[in-house]
């Protein structure tokens, strides 16, 4: 089986229609502006975020295409000097929606006034009670005493963390649903900007300050054989940084340094018998079937999907986070009732060995469940002791960052930036083609008869390594003649296949 990525490459030629487009690209959201800056200057800056909407093999209560799951009210952006030291903030909740056209991630627009200058920005969403309870932004002053322009962007972003405990309500219309903590990487701000469209194109990429979890069956017979009742999150991470783990920080700082996300951690390899260090219940989280099937149901149609979110946490050599399966098994016609299963965040690296896997922001961990080998453990705490291996599973580790089309086998995937670039006659502006996949044969790209045309710019690279993350920029010849160009090609990973 494969998973095929089209691609369309427009150019937009026309001015008259690249600038009808453009004027109707926006909608109006119903916020109040508020905006703060300490005094107005001379230029309105407009900026666009964008949130990546949710891998499509996610599909709870939060509605595909919606604002839910990446919903963004307000905006506070931190901007630091050359010597990286802060100097002043804007946030506003005048927020416009964007439209893309294809429907595959959340962009908002907006406008602050800024004096001219270069700058190191961090953008966050979503945050302002939680950075009120660490700064008086208005008044430039630390809460409990100091001068916000004597701390660096390290000082500022290691103050951003907050208590993580209990579950994340992400649940739409919850009485107690608050949306994700999102952050950009530090970004490079040049006022006035080259181009009056330019963070049109390149919008400013939020990441959400956890990472989620999902629990699924390969196949209804395996899910026949195991009834889950409860899944418990352990060993997880009580502190949660706005702008990422300190450990972790090359990561979140790539949007301008390049660094590529480590999956695995040095010293995190699986041990070869099981490290007895007992199972704490005050640091694990119980989600459980409710037995109603509706929205409330954490474990709905015997899978958890959309539930669980944790904070971003490093691998160590031991305690880990893990996950405790408790429930009803079949094994060759003999029904087990209650019974556990320990799952560890571990996969394969590329020198062969297991490793425990990194906890990071904005990835989504997806354990397939493939087969049941014997009825467990009889308690949690024997789980807890025990090596895992008596459920056959595979992990998938999607980063949800910037890969906004994302096909799914049930083994592997398929993640790239967007599947509809358009470039107007007014643009002269790149934009990024991102490919990432965990099929270990890599992905290619498959072009038509004729090759890349020679209008649409430099080749990209046609292949790429799996478990790589490849980075192109996608930049048409402005076209003068008076006719629409439009150029297709396909990403492919596979065949992938479970």
């Amino acid at each position: 089986m494969h998973y095929m990525k089209p691609f369309i490459l427009k150019y937009l030629t026309l001015c008259i229609l690249s600038l009808s487009i453009f004027a109707t690209m926006f909608s109006s959201c119903s916020n109040e502006t508020e905006i703060y800056s300490p005094q107005p200057y001379g230029f309105d800056a407009t900026f666009v975020v964008s949130a990546a909407v949710r891998s499509n093999f996610a599909t709870r209560a939060i509605v595909e295409g919606g604002n839910h799951d990446n919903e963004v009210r307000e905006i506070t952006i931190l901007f630091f000097d050359n010597n990286s030291k802060y100097q002043r903030f804007v946030r506003t909740t005048s927020l416009q929606s964007v439209p893309t056209g294809t429907g595959n991630e959340n962009r908002w627009k907006f406008v602050v006034n800024l004096p001219d200058g270069s700058y190191t920005a961090l953008f966050l969403a979503n945050s302002a009670a939680f950075i009120d309870s660490k700064y008086n932004l208005a008044e430039g002053t630390v809460v409990g005493g100091g001068d916000m322009t004597e701390l660096s962007m390290d000082d500022i972003e290691g103050a951003l963390s907050r208590l993580f405990t209990g579950k994340y309500n992400a649940i739409p219309g919850d009485g107690t649903y608050r949306p994700f903590v999102m952050s950009s990487g530090r970004e490079a701000i040049n006022v006035p900007f080259s181009s009056a469209n330019y963070y049109m194109e390149h919008p400013i990429r939020l990441s959400r300050d956890v990472a989620k979890v999902n629990v699924k069956f390969a196949s209804q017979v395996v899910s026949d054989q195991l009834s889950i009742k409860e899944i418990r999150l352990c060993n997880y991470n009580t502190v949660s940084y706005a702008v990422g783990t300190p450990i972790l920080w090359n990561h979140w700082n790539s949007g301008t340094s390049g660094v590529t996300a480590s999956l695995f951690a040095a010293g995190a390899a699986r041990p070869a018998t099981a490290v007895v260090s007992g199972y704490d219940e005050t640091n694990s989280i119980i989600y459980r079937d409710n037995g109603l099937d509706d929205e409330s149901d954490e474990i709905k149609n015997n899978e958890c999907v959309d539930w669980i979110f944790t904070a971003e946490r490093p691998a160590a050599a031991g305690d880990n986070l893990c996950l405790l399966i408790h429930g009803d098994v079949t094994i060759n016609g003999v029904k087990h009732d209650d019974r556990w299963y320990r799952l560890d965040f571990i996969r394969k690296d590329s020198d062969g060995t297991f490793k425990y896997v990194n906890i990071l922001r904005n990835y989504v961990y997806t354990f397939t469940i493939n087969g049941v080998g014997d009825p467990g453990y009889a308690t949690k705490e024997e789980a807890y002791d025990a090596l895992p291996g008596n459920l056959t599973t595979d992990l998938t580790v999607v980063d949800d960052s910037g890969l906004n089309s994302i096909v799914y086998s049930g083994q592997y995937y398929l993640g790239v930036t967007k599947d509809l670039y358009e470039f107007s006659c007014i643009s002269e502006l790149e934009q990024e083609l991102k490919i990432h996949t965990d099929y270990p044969g890599g992905w290619k790209i498959s072009l038509p008869a004729g090759g890349w045309p020679s209008w649409a710019g430099a080749d990209p690279a046609l292949s790429g390594a799996g478990e790589t993350t490849a980075s192109d920029d996608l930049w048409p010849e402005i076209n003068l003649v008076d006719t629409q160009r439009e150029f297709t090609f396909t990403v492919s990973a596979g065949p992938l296949s479970q």
